[in-house]
């Protein structure tokens, strides 16, 4: 053979393609600017082989053929391909990524360009929300975007979601954005797998008035990963973690609950000394450890929650095809350990993905996608709830820390031998009871996604397509509640020795195993046709769309209950007794109809229509006619439009001429009409129930049997809540692309919402509670969305940082309330909106202003008080100037439990196969009350403790030791009111990735470890519990730190 003008003799097995192999390529890659990029990516096309530059941009790749192709990349450069084509030097020079102007991103229905786009639109790229740990996905979101705040409460595994509430609270109903998951609305955010994330969009203003009457709370818009054409790729991660609680209350120890104890005695009758329950000599026993059997000191958080606790997940994902097909699949699993100190509870997922796209032929393509998932979790029996509905049961979490912080340091968790301790209050111990001793919930739900879409051009009309979709998600769960007797032990004192006498057994729970089993099925079924315009004419461009959907759902439950099993061997309802049976899983109430079946449906007609001059002048409308048979005929439809316009300043010659370092410069903004119809259904019809009380039963034959009532007066006007969306906002970009600012300025007035009717019809008529909630609140928010960044290099070094901050602030604008002889600081119109609208009188406070000192303080004329005043009580400030204490002196507080201010401050450094992302989030202008279960009803913190009122300590800057019944304890106080503003390290990653050079050795694509942190470190001055947390009392499970490792491989 001849190869390059030499004769070659070989045998017949040859292969001629190592001899082509046989050149090398180098050259240098520079900036735009002619500066050295080290760590630049070159490889060969469709291989592993490769190369990174070094310190001074320069690479050499051997082996080539002739007519491969280079592959060079490089973090905020765009990427490049170069065909050799025999050469051996090859110079090239990467430009930077625009910030993302020119990215398209999704919208309602579609996508658009984001420089040409006119609303407040919000995007972040899968690839940075999966560094995060959090096994939940919405999670991952806090601090990434102005303007949405996401709340985790619980770090429950399975129960561990965020709410997302997008530019602050403006209703007193449903909140929570919708969700929107490759264009089928209501599909769930917390169990997406993030490795099938591509990016997640926020719709704030009129942009989402495409949703109608579901976009009044923002909307989120999830797109999942799809196939590109090129070869299979198939990528594995594994991740190892463990989790613990950010923060645990500190207790007081027995020897100090013990003094404490004696104090209110004291307080309450002095004259029986300090002394009355516990010796001086008990105490010291309490405190030294002699005595465990009497004496103990009981940490009992320690005694029922573990340290820590494993967490792992897995995903393999083959991702590939070729310009006919592509594809994208993915499997993947999760398993989440609780902490209590036996792991009797817990969730386990397991879901897949997959995502087709088909060419039929060029005018015809096919979209088919299947994604499922199984959620396994293990709950907490609810030993001490009736069950009623299993569906509806309470999870039991709370009422664990409820006991948790009831526990007296006093009393044993276990006794030294090892057996549980005595019941702490209605026969529950908390050790025990985090346990699958007295039982078990469990829950499993198999969920089943699918869309079929169908896209047609149309040829003989330039820029014309339709589209139609059909999606189908069935949900089926299954759940079991199984209650059995259990033991405690009571300790009988010791005999004539001194030795411990044998404990006495304490029979807790049902007398025999009771099981309520419950199945249910729910399944939605959306279609939707869509005709879609798209063309460009000169310097004119038009994107117009139009569309119907149309979905339906239905829900069906069948439970049941047995009791008196005769043996807790067999958990099944064949086992129970059938004499206690009920088909509608009551514990053998004889209230019939617990069954539950329910039908709803939608019809809707929107579209939407850009048009654009140059590219410089936009203008945009959108709008939607919805439809909902949760109304009454006649108020069942409604329409919501929305109109935007924008324009490209920087794109006018006066700007390049005098403002050329600011190279993108965009005005826009936004009005429009948006729903919120997530209230109770069918509020038109009158509501009838059962009822066995005196007077609310007839008596036939001598038997009285329940008789039907009317309950609710139904509302035959009931509707929608309306929101009316105002933005006006500039996006800037300068420094040669490397700082971007957004500003955003929203007003938005909310009406129609469903309050009830306190001031037209007080309470005291009694009938308050049959009449319907009537569409007459109103309220208004008012904020600020901002966002800076700022990127790039310095020689081998490359860094992203990003700021987002976001201020919304709601107040009510009127609800139906009494005014007639109420202050007005006591009223709600005005105020921030109410925690709870049930309740609003719940949420005035006295205003604490000191403790008094001594009795001389008290006896001061100057500093009013009520009757019973003693040192150590809190004082409360005469608000009214009346010379007295009562309820005329509580006030509203200011604030409720919703940040108005939040964000984040997100750090990416990449230095040659290093990487480093650190996301620091915070929220600021919210207050939670926190009232701890003290006295004799349960233990004090410890810092109480060491602060609070004696005689001997009468600057303290707590109280006296106290009861829950004492006047200035029970009325709500604003010194337990709290700030509950922090600043979180919410997110730590650590990565590096072996060079190519490496990874060919394993003949894989890319390779990288990396370390991982969740809600690592939390600075705020909220005491004992976290910032996070909803619930005045401590009851709930605590909000998780997550350390994790992992890899991911890439073939």
């Amino acid at each position: 053979r001849i190869l390059d003008k030499n004769i070659v003799v070989t045998r017949g097995s040859f292969n001629t393609t190592e001899v082509q192999q046989g050149k090398s390529v180098s050259g240098k890659v520079t900036d735009s600017t002619g500066g050295s990029l080290p760590g630049v990516s070159v490889v060969l096309k469709g291989t592993t082989t490769g190369t990174i530059t070094d310190a001074n941009g320069n690479y050499s790749i051997n082996n080539i053929p002739a007519n491969a192709t280079l592959q060079f990349s490089f973090i905020g450069m765009k990427s490049q391909e170069i065909s050799v084509d025999g050469k051996t030097t090859i110079n090239i020079a990467l430009s930077e990524e625009t910030f993302g102007i020119d990215e398209v991103v999704a919208v309602g229905y579609g996508t658009q360009k984001k420089a040409t786009a006119t609303g407040a639109i919000s995007v972040v790229k899968g690839e940075n929300l999966i560094q995060s740990p959090t096994t939940n996905f919405a999670n991952s979101l806090a601090g990434r975007f102005a303007g949405v705040t996401t709340v985790t409460s619980s770090g429950e595994p399975g129960n561990d979601g965020a709410s997302i509430r997008i530019r602050g609270v403006g209703t007193t109903g449903n909140a929570s954005a919708l969700i929107v998951v490759d264009g089928i609305a209501g599909r769930n955010l917390n169990t997406i797998d993030a490795n099938d994330i591509e990016s997640v969009t926020i719709l704030k203003d009129a942009s989402a008035a495409i949703y109608g009457a579901r976009g009044a709370n923002g909307v989120v818009l999830v797109t999942t990963k799809r196939g590109k054409i090129g070869k299979p790729k198939v990528t594995f991660s594994l991740n190892q973690g463990i989790s613990q609680a950010t923060v645990l209350p500190e207790m007081a120890n027995s020897a100090q609950y013990a003094t404490m104890v004696n104090e209110i005695n004291y307080y309450a009758t002095p004259a029986s000394g300090r002394n009355q329950t516990f010796s001086e000599a008990e105490i010291t026993k309490f405190g030294n450890g002699s005595d465990l059997w009497q004496y103990p000191n009981t940490d009992w958080y320690k005694s029922v929650l573990k340290p820590w606790t494993n967490q792992n997940s897995q995903n393999m994902t083959i991702s590939g095809g070729n310009e006919n097909t592509q594809f994208n699949i993915s499997v993947g699993a999760r398993n989440q350990d609780a902490i209590y100190q036996r792991s009797s509870t817990g969730y386990s997922q397991y879901n897949f993905r997959s995502n087709v796209d088909t060419k039929i032929t060029n005018d015809i393509s096919i979209v088919f996608d299947v994604a499922g998932r199984e959620e396994i979790r293990k709950n907490l029996a609810p030993i001490n709830t009736s069950i009623v509905d299993p569906f509806s049961s309470a999870v039991g979490a709370g009422d664990i820390y409820q006991y948790i912080l009831q526990g007296k340091p006093t009393m044993n968790a276990f006794w030294p031998n090892g057996q549980p301790g005595p019941d702490i209050e209605n026969g529950m111990n908390a050790a025990v009871v985090a346990t699958d001793v007295p039982g078990y919930d469990k829950d499993k739900l198999d969920v089943f996604e699918s869309n079929l879409g169908v896209r047609i051009n149309i040829p003989w009309v330039k820029g014309l397509s339709v589209k139609g979709n059909v999606s189908v998600d069935a949900q089926f769960e299954s759940r079991k509640i199984w209650k059995q007797p259990f033991n405690l032990y009571a300790w009988n004192g010791r005999d004539a020795s001194n030795l411990p006498l044998p404990l006495l057994e304490l029979k807790k729970g049902p007398g025999k195993a009771s099981l309520n089993q419950a199945a249910q099925s729910m399944r939605t079924v959306t279609s939707n046709a869509l005709i879609n315009y798209v063309r460009q004419f000169g310097a004119h461009s038009v994107d117009a769309l139009a569309g119907y959907e149309r979905s339906a759902t239905k829900v069906d439950r069948l439970s049941a209950y047995r009791g008196s099993f005769p043996t807790t061997a067999l958990d099944e309802l064949v086992a129970g007794n059938a004499n206690t049976a009920t088909n509608t899983g009551d514990e053998g109430t004889s209230v019939p109809g617990r069954a539950y079946w329910d039908a709803s449906a939608r019809v809707s007609y929107f579209g939407r229509v850009n048009y654009g001059y140059a590219e410089k002048y936009l203008i945009g409308f959108v709008w939607r006619y919805d439809g909902s048979n949760i109304f009454a005929p006649g108020h069942q439809f409604g329409f919501f439009p929305g109109f935007s316009a924008g324009w490209r300043v920087s794109e006018e010659n006066f700007w390049k001429e005098n403002l050329s370092f600011i190279s993108y410069f965009k005005i826009r903004g936004s009005y429009g009409t948006t729903g919120n119809d997530r209230v109770q259904p069918y509020q038109y019809l009158a509501n009838y129930g059962y009822s066995t009380n005196q007077g609310g039963e007839y008596i036939f034959g001598g038997v009285a049997d329940p008789l039907l009532n009317q309950t609710v007066v139904p509302n035959p006007i009931v509707t929608w809540e309306t929101a009316v969306q105002r933005n006006i906002g500039f996006e800037a970009q300068l420094l040669n692309n490397k700082l971007g600012v957004e500003f955003d300025y929203f007003h938005n007035s909310r009406s129609d919402i469903l309050l009830p009717l306190n001031g037209t019809v007080p309470g005291s008529t009694g009938i308050t509670t049959s009449l319907p909630d009537m569409n007459m609140g109103k309220t208004a928010t008012k904020g600020v969305d901002i966002v800076l960044s700022y990127k790039d290099k310095i020689n081998a070094l490359t860094y992203n940082i990003t700021l987002t901050s976001s201020y919304a602030k709601s107040n009510v604008d009127y609800m139906d309330e009494v005014i007639e002889g109420v202050p007005s600081y006591q009223l709600i119109t005005g105020k921030p909106i109410p925690n709870n609208i049930r309740s609003p009188y719940y949420e005035l406070y006295y205003q604490a202003i000191g403790i008094y000192k001594d009795q001389a303080q008290i006896d001061n004329p100057a500093i009013p008080h009520w009757v019973g005043a003693r040192p150590g009580d809190i004082i409360f400030k005469d608000v009214n100037a009346d010379g007295k204490i009562d309820v005329n002196d509580r006030v509203r507080d200011e604030y409720n439990n919703t940040p108005r201010f939040t964000g984040g401050l997100n750090i990416d450094l990449k230095y040659k196969q290093f990487d480093l992302s650190v996301l620091f989030q915070g929220a600021a202008g919210a207050t939670q009350t926190y009232l701890p279960y003290s006295g004799l009803l349960g233990n004090f913190p410890k810092d109480f403790a060491d602060n609070r009122w004696t005689p001997e300590n009468t600057d303290a800057s707590y109280p006296r030791a106290t009861n829950l019944s004492e006047y200035w304890y029970i009325q709500r106080t604003t010194f337990f009111l709290h700030r509950t503003d922090y600043l979180r390290v919410k997110n730590v990653v650590i990565g590096y990735t072996l060079s190519p050079k490496v990874i060919k050795l394993i003949r894989a694509e890319s390779l990288r470890f990396f370390v991982s942190a969740n809600n690592l470190f939390t600075f705020t001055n909220f005491k004992n519990f976290d910032p996070e947390m909803n619930n005045e009392r401590g009851r709930g499970y605590p909000v998780q730190r997550v350390v994790n490792g992992g890899i991911t491989l890439t073939f």
